[in-house]
């Protein structure tokens, strides 16, 4: 907690952090944890549960792959946050396409041929021969995600859109998290929702899941999905079939073959038992 890196933030390998065996990103501190720690400056919410203050405090990770091929990590400082425009412009091989994402109010992709395409676009990027767009936003607890290709500017398709599995019968509010390239395919994360739909009143308590993406020559095949919530996604890097996800206060280390996972992180032992989740402290939430 109280991560004041400020010019001292270095690169460290994983052997620094520390294995816990739970996923507690997004979680929050007690007030008096914090206070007593000097880092009231940091809050950026407060409520009361149980007669209790707690505060959040964003803690993000970054991580990168070194020469070596090492994962390291560091702490997201302020310069490295970006910010998301209303209109952005993206140079492409294929020539300028130009984004007016108004989130919840709607918004358009403007092609180079003049052309537009309805949608919240976040990425336009360059990828071997073609260009992308991805089309993703989440807004209360609906969410969506689509990912179009495009091989000239007036030429495109939709390679995966998350609204292909709706229906009366089931829900998926998934959105755009981060993207990692390889020399030969990308890997997409998504998170969100996905349950039965609201309609169905036997049950409609729905399940928050992690999707990993594996796109490759216009094909896409979802590769992993795991039970898992994770806040503040920086980004994300795939080494044969270890799948890293840095987050707030974790990095998650999941082997994409069998979904087993590990978590990491530099908060002390200390600092975790005053966490809270919802209503409930760290400690009686496991049952611990």
């Amino acid at each position: 907690m109280c991560n004041k890196h400020g010019q001292q933030n270095p690169w460290r390998t994983i052997k620094t952090l520390r294995k816990v065996e739970r996923n507690f990103s997004g979680f929050h501190y007690t007030y008096e944890r914090v206070k007593s720690q000097n880092c009231l400056n940091l809050v950026e919410s407060q409520y009361w549960l149980n007669d209790e203050s707690v505060v959040h405090i964003a803690e993000p990770m970054v991580i990168r792959a070194n020469e070596a091929g090492d994962i390291e990590w560091r702490h997201k400082t302020d310069e490295s946050i970006l910010e998301e425009n209303s209109d952005v412009d993206y140079e492409t091989k294929l020539g300028l396409f130009h984004s007016s994402n108004y989130g919840e109010f709607g918004g358009e992709l403007i092609l180079p041929s003049g052309d537009s395409i309805g949608g919240n676009f976040v990425r336009v990027f360059d990828y071997k021969e073609k260009v992308y767009a991805i089309d993703s936003l989440r807004h209360m607890s609906l969410g969506h995600f689509k990912l179009y290709e495009f091989s000239t500017s007036t030429k495109y398709s939709c390679l995966y859109d998350v609204g292909d599995y709706l229906s009366l019968r089931r829900s998926e509010s998934l959105k755009f998290q981060a993207i990692y390239f390889t020399d030969d395919a990308m890997y997409i994360l998504l998170d969100g929702d996905v349950g039965i739909s609201p309609y169905d009143c036997d049950d409609s308590t729905p399940v928050w899941i992690s999707r990993l993406l594996f796109v490759q020559n216009g094909k896409v095949e979802e590769c992993l999905e795991i039970k898992e919530r994770f806040f503040a996604i920086e980004n994300i890097i795939v080494q044969e079939s270890i799948l890293y996800i840095a987050a707030d206060k974790i990095l998650a280390i999941v082997n994409i073959e069998n979904g087993e996972k590990s978590f990491y992180t530099f908060v002390k032992n200390k600092a975790e038992n005053n966490l809270y989740y919802g209503e409930n402290k760290i400690s009686s939430y496991f049952g611990l």
